[in-house]
């Protein structure tokens, strides 16, 4: 999902890594240069090169004196790669994170393999949600590249048939749900097989009570999951499943989007990055998007907002300085508006997509949805999508109460003391 598709390591911790067609291997031609003086970088998405490219290019231009090499890792295979190449000395100057993790996890400052910027990044220039995933114990340590945002993809044309409109209350959401459904139309793709899905439509409501303060008091363990005012949000997944597409339970995740792309169902939690899969699928797909209602329009509505890939710089690199300068211009407003324009969502804030086709329509729609933090954006709250595929499935067959799935999440949730 998102870029979801949402991090994808973190698709099982948040998102599992995305299958890339094949090894690419080499460097970039874009750089012009290799040698002992260049700075060497990994990205994990092939399929991103061309973006990529032209980005590191920009880069090249504005910076002539610092040479970049760029090679390409299969996204399936990056953390091992990683692992062995940090382990083994050799990883590169520059390297992406798929994800919020290598920032904090064990190929970032947990394992002592990055190097903090401090200082160095523009962190006053980035949405707030994304500035404090690349933070870590007081210290800086990526420049974000691109973020994901998630919320709910619909089909314009079907809403538009029946005079709806995106809702801005719960009750406003089980209105056009159950509108939907007396129609003959499925409301919802919610393929729940491995509970991916849900477990971000839980994720979305519960940060529709909690908003971003209340966050903050969970990740510091004042707030709970199982406290009374948040067990409707794992109420509402049961309350809208009269809803979800026939066979849900058993509907893989891949599956349950392509039933959205071909139109077959109105509505399903999505990332910023699907669009582009969805419109693979179905090129006429005519779809809007709007941030997740508040329980009783008490504010906006609401996107989870979270990393999707920042680089950071190896702490074993001999051109440490080199790497920094290019990092930290990553996150310049030059690079994200390459990045909002060839490759997803930008972490800067202020930017607009140039053209008026539209992905450029959809994309500033999305840009414009109120942010909330990622869980997955951080230790203490990473392992909750986790946990809800392992062990919350019970939520639809009846073996689990909204509030003994709340306790299922709640138990993943690891507070730090706060900093």
């Amino acid at each position: 999902m998102g870029e979801t598709q949402l991090g994808r390591r973190r698709m099982l911790q948040g998102l599992a890594a995305v299958a890339a067609s094949g090894m690419v291997g080499g460097l970039t031609g874009c750089s012009g240069a290799s040698g002992a003086d260049a700075v060497t970088a990994w990205s994990y998405r092939p399929e991103y090169r061309a973006a990529i490219d032209k980005i590191v290019a920009a880069f090249i231009k504005a910076n002539p004196e610092v040479k970049v090499d760029m090679g390409f890792k299969p996204s399936a295979q990056y953390p091992t790669l990683l692992k062995t190449a940090l382990v083994g000395e050799s990883a590169p100057d520059a390297i992406a994170t798929n994800g919020a993790n290598g920032i904090w996890g064990d190929m970032g400052a947990d394992g002592g393999y990055i190097l903090p910027l401090d200082g160095k990044v523009q962190l006053q220039s980035l949405r707030p949600a994304v500035a404090k995933a690349v933070q870590y114990r007081g210290h800086t340590y990526g420049s974000p590249v691109q973020i994901f945002k998630i919320g709910v993809y619909y089909q314009r044309q079907i809403f538009a048939k029946y005079g709806l409109t995106p809702p801005k209350t719960w009750d406003d959401l089980l209105r056009t749900s159950r509108t939907l459904a007396s129609r003959g139309v499925t409301a919802w793709s919610m393929p729940a097989q491995d509970m991916i899905m849900p477990s971000f439509m839980y994720h979305l409501a519960a940060s529709s009570i909690l908003d971003t303060a209340g966050y903050e008091d969970l990740r510091t363990g004042k707030r709970k999951l199982t406290d009374p005012d948040l067990l409707p949000a794992a109420q509402l997944l049961i309350d809208l499943s009269r809803y979800y597409n026939r066979g849900y339970q058993a509907v893989a995740y891949a599956e349950g989007k392509a039933l959205f792309a071909q139109g077959r169902t109105a509505m399903i939690v999505g990332g910023s990055s699907d669009y582009a899969g969805f419109v693979e699928v179905n090129p006429k797909l005519d779809v809007g998007f709007f941030g997740f209602p508040t329980p009783e329009n008490t504010g906006p509505n609401i996107a989870i907002t979270g990393l999707s890939m920042a680089y950071v710089v190896n702490k074993a690199s001999k051109h440490a300085d080199l790497a920094a300068t290019f990092v930290s211009w990553l996150s310049s407003a030059e690079a994200q508006q390459l990045v909002l324009d060839n490759l997803g969502l930008p972490a800067r804030q202020g930017m607009t997509p140039q053209g008026s086709g539209p992905r450029s329509q959809l994309m500033n729609t999305i840009l414009q949805v109120r942010d909330n933090p990622s869980w997955l954006d951080h230790p203490d709250t990473g392992n909750v999508t986790a946990a809800l595929a392992k062990g919350g499935a019970g939520i639809f067959s009846g073996k689990l109460t909204a509030a003994q799935f709340a306790k299922v999440a709640q138990e993943a949730v690891k507070p730090m003391p706060e900093s």
